[in-house]
């Protein structure tokens, strides 16, 4: 290695350097005017070079030429005046990142005890810093784990795990808290990285098809737990640093809203917290006959055309068809059962001086009061699909040569709470959906399927049509 020459660089004395009994007093250097401070060329020692080269050039041209004396000489003169350029801490950095592993810990250790590192970590700008926390790894005094990136292919693909340096106490403390710094905007840049991988894949659920598409997007990748290693408890009871771990975005959360949205999609019905608007179209034809002790009776046929449109723009339990009605009752009381054309009973209803009450075979409960003539408000619940809504009913009645017909037309909305069985199914961290369907991956028919195991993939969105 050639020798420095001194006289050329016009540095200073460097006590911190010197053995221990030729160290004298303590005391501020004083530092030559701002003229005197020249950059030096490892090439050619007797040119000084241009203040505002770049880091790199410094690093490239110095290294293995420059020893602790000179640089801490040099680093002295930079942060010694009473305002210190962007230039003049590029400068340092460049100098410290010049040197080997040796002089390197021997300078930090001098500028440590002097006051200039403490100047330079925080004159630095932001990007200097970080070339400042990733000189402590070039200069051997620590190291920095390996950037790893997510296993398997998926799409979208979750963020790599970020590449951390190692916190060792043995480094001045002043440069463990830009080391410190630099670890906690990785991190921060890793969960902004994450929260909008999380996006994504709630958007990718969002265009599946089918459950089996879903099943082949995969669950949602679980974030990593980052870990500044070189900090111990000590560190961060005594509140020297503060832990680069946050909560993610609440991504699981998310991920199984995204699942049961989607799944209620499969299922055509509303999504949980969803509400829908309600239209019905109603024409029923009866014919009286007198019975016992004044009572009336009636029968006949009713068709009806009845959906829901979802507040996504969807349309759901679109139904047109036909029932048969049967009624009893005297004056205006009455009791009115509805049946399919296969003679199953679908509905029970009963009225007293218009207030009225209908119980539906598959749960749903709803009541009616008259509010004008010819209007009623009607509201319902049912517990089974945690929906519940009101609807405002019009209706008419007039006598065709002795047949009464009835016509009503109803409007209203549905809102949809998430029904328990949805919620033990799919919630959680979307091991519901995702976890372990042995008669699927058997590819047994849907027709021999036990009825509870029917009814399960039936509330994860599979259906006769959609089972493979």
């Amino acid at each position: 290695m050639p020798a420095v020459n001194r006289e050329a660089l016009g540095l200073m004395h460097s006590p911190e350097l010197e053995p221990a009994h030729a160290k004298p007093p303590r005391g501020r250097v004083e530092s030559p005017p701002r003229q005197a401070v020249a950059s030096f060329d490892a090439a050619h020692t007797a040119a000084p070079r241009q203040e505002g080269s770049s880091v790199g050039s410094i690093a490239a041209t110095a290294v293995g030429q420059l020893d602790a004396h000179a640089v801490v000489g040099q680093v002295k003169q930079l942060m010694g005046g009473w305002l210190v350029s962007d230039d003049d801490c590029e400068h340092a950095v460049g100098l410290l990142q010049s040197l080997p592993p040796r002089e390197y810990a021997k300078a930090l250790k001098a500028l440590s005890g002097s006051g200039e590192l403490r100047t330079l970590c925080e004159s630095a700008p932001a990007g200097l810093r970080r070339a400042l926390a990733e000189s402590a790894v070039q200069g051997g005094m620590t190291t920095m784990d390996p950037e790893r990136p997510a296993p398997g292919l998926r799409d979208p693909q979750p963020p790599p795990q970020p590449a951390l340096i190692v916190n060792l106490p043995s480094i001045p403390r002043e440069l463990r808290q830009v080391i410190h710094a630099e670890n906690v905007a990785r991190a921060r840049r890793y969960e902004a990285d994450f929260d909008a991988y999380v996006d994504a894949w709630c958007a990718k659920v969002a265009t599946c098809k089918t459950p089996l598409e879903l099943r082949a997007l995969g669950p949602l990748a679980a974030p990593l737990a980052l870990i500044e290693r070189g900090i111990d408890a000590d560190d961060l009871a005594a509140g020297r640093f503060v832990s680069i771990h946050r909560q993610l975005g609440q991504g699981d959360q998310r991920a199984t809203r995204a699942i049961s949205d989607q799944v209620s999609v499969f299922r055509e019905e509303l999504t949980a917290g969803g509400f829908g608007l309600d239209f019905q179209v109603k024409a029923q034809a009866t014919s009286k006959a007198e019975g016992p002790a004044h009572a009336e009776g009636a029968a006949g046929g009713a068709f009806i055309a009845r959906g829901t449109l979802t507040q996504d723009g969807r349309l759901i339990d679109p139904h047109a068809g036909n029932e048969m009605v049967l009624e009893a009752g005297r004056g205006r009381t009455r009791v009115e059962g509805k049946f399919d054309f296969e003679g199953q009973l679908e509905a029970v209803a009963a009225e007293a001086g218009g207030f009225g009450v209908e119980l539906e075979r598959k749960g749903e409960v709803t009541f009616k009061v008259p509010v004008a003539p010819g209007f009623s408000v009607e509201s319902f619940v049912d517990n089974g699909k945690a929906t519940s809504g009101a609807a405002l009913v019009a209706q008419a009645d007039t006598e065709v040569f002795g047949t009464t017909v009835k016509l009503q037309g109803k409007l209203g909305f549905t809102a949809k709470a998430v029904d328990r069985s949805h919620s033990a199914d799919i919630g959680g961290p979307q091991t519901g959906f995702f976890g372990p369907m042995p008669e699927l991956d058997e590819r047994k028919p849907w027709r021999e399927l036990p009825r509870a195991r029917r009814e399960w993939y039936e509330r994860q969105g599979f259906s006769e049509r959609t089972w493979p």
